[in-house]
């Protein structure tokens, strides 16, 4: 099959009439009837039914015109983009992130990014979610890195993969054994997530409590990863936390995932809305890529 057959197959399928499809393709109608011809040879089908009222498309037609428009649309694309990877070399990338995608998945997306890419550079931000929207608006930043991002004017959330919860603490703390309730926990120091800077972490932590017949002790409330973990680690209290967060994690604590509970953190990518930056839409691509592959971590669905 060559790139010329769906080109043909793209214009009768849109007019339903070889002469008429001929005209737009500059060509005679006899050669384009043979094209078609040999494309219904080579994929043993049927793509179009001559009749007294015309042509028709068939139903192995009209799923190749679905694919034939994606894959021309996309072909459509490239060549838009490469004209323009030139311009990209000695461009700086600004990326806000949320401090616990420098623990999991940001360092090694970057990675594939440069490979892709060497020649970009990057210039990293560390925000809250909230911040991010200011920065983006602001065009601070060219994209950001967020988890379970709310919905706010001028700004197109792109929802990438979702991630279970885990519970951390301190051997110093308390031994919790595999089977046990994490009800055990309800008398202990409980380290927060800021409502602020990470509101969708402290809402779904509270929510874990609340169906395990509990409120939380709060005794500390933090904005950042780094902050939870070290006081976790200190034995001054447990937390729930992102579990790719855990992934790189050099701080000496305690895990259990909670993989069974239906709350999970949607981790994403957040840019200004309408931006039509192609070496962004590129990044954009490659991030989607790269999470389809993750391990341990779910694709995002929607509807999930």
């Amino acid at each position: 099959m060559e790139l010329r057959h769906l080109f043909y197959f793209r214009a009768v399928a849109s007019e339903l009439n070889f002469s008429r499809a001929a005209r737009k393709l500059n060509i005679s109608q006899p050669p384009l009837s043979r094209q078609i011809m040999e494309l219904e040879q080579e994929l043993n089908v049927t793509l179009f039914k001559r009749g007294s009222r015309g042509l028709s498309i068939t139903p192995a037609g009209r799923f190749l015109e679905q694919e034939v428009v994606k894959l021309l649309g996309r072909i459509e694309v490239i060549k838009e983009r490469i004209g323009k990877a030139e311009l990209w070399e000695s461009r700086i990338v600004r990326i806000g992130f949320v401090p616990s995608a420098m623990y999991s998945f940001l360092p090694e997306l970057i990675g594939v990014i440069k490979k892709a890419f060497p020649d970009l550079s990057f210039e990293f931000l560390e925000l809250s979610s909230s911040d991010q929207h200011e920065a983006l608006l602001s065009s601070r930043i060219d994209l950001g890195f967020v988890r379970a991002w709310i919905v706010k004017d001028g700004i197109k959330f792109i929802p990438l993969a979702e991630e279970s919860l885990s519970v951390v603490y301190s051997s110093s703390l308390i031994n919790l054994k595999k089977h046990e309730s994490i009800n055990r926990l309800k008398e202990l120091p409980f380290i927060s997530f800021s409502k602020t800077n990470a509101p969708s972490i402290s809402y779904y932590a509270n929510m874990i409590c609340a169906n395990a017949g509990f409120s939380p002790r709060v005794v500390s409330t933090s904005g950042q990863l780094d902050s939870v973990l070290r006081l976790v680690s200190a034995g001054l209290g447990w937390s729930i936390v992102p579990t790719q967060s855990l992934s790189n994690c050099t701080i000496k604590l305690n895990a259990r995932e909670l993989k069974d509970l239906p709350e999970r953190i949607i981790i994403g990518i957040a840019i200004q809305e309408g931006d039509s930056d192609l070496l962004v839409s590129s990044l954009l691509d490659i991030a989607v890529n790269f999470f389809s592959n993750m391990e341990n971590i779910k694709p995002h669905r929607e509807g999930t």
